[in-house]
């Protein structure tokens, strides 16, 4: 009966010794990683972006997307963090441009009446800030638009158009599409 005793004494006096330390969760991130996808025929076609929002995350303000905080001229990493990366599990017609199977970077140079859309072999990039031209596997040129709705969030969503699908960049007052077809 002692050696019970003094083995529950020495189990309790271990027990905060061996107990698991409660780590916090992180916070959220301003920008929300999303997913967007379609199936073309046999190809799978998905995309990991960061969402921005519109209203500044901290200040609460309404800020101006398109000539404001993302430039004209400038190559953009078409979201938020991490740059936009599309992945397609067959080859893949974007635009006029042929694609093999596999993972790109999507970056954009938004002008306000068209946007150059880029696929790039270096993925895996911060931002656009590592961005070169030499690795750019297609660069397409695509009519900039209207929206009579207005995008609070950057979003990436595939509509069904004939021959295969559009993909749409959308943010504030804009959107993009971008004719996409399994090849």
């Amino acid at each position: 009966m002692r050696f019970l005793s003094a083995f529950a004494l020495l189990l309790a006096l271990a027990a905060p010794a061996s107990a698991q330390e409660s780590v916090p969760a992180p916070n959220p991130r301003p920008s929300p990683l999303m997913l967007a996808k379609t199936q073309l025929g046999d190809t799978y076609v998905k995309i990991h972006y960061g969402s921005p929002q519109r209203r500044h995350p901290q200040s609460g303000e309404i800020r101006t997307i398109f000539g404001g905080i993302v430039p004209y001229g400038q190559v953009w990493r078409t979201g938020a963090n991490e740059a936009t990366e599309i992945t397609f599990t067959g080859d893949l017609m974007v635009g006029n441009a042929h694609l093999p199977a596999g993972t790109y970077a999507l970056y954009t140079i938004p002008g306000e009446t068209e946007w150059t859309v880029i696929l790039s072999k270096a993925v895996g990039q911060w931002g656009s800030f590592s961005y070169d031209q030499a690795q750019d596997a297609a660069r397409v040129t695509v009519p900039a638009g209207r929206s009579d709705k207005t995008y609070e969030a950057f979003t990436i969503a595939f509509e069904e158009a004939p021959g295969g699908a559009h993909l749409v960049l959308a943010w504030e007052n804009t959107q993009v599409r971008v004719p996409v077809m399994a090849h």
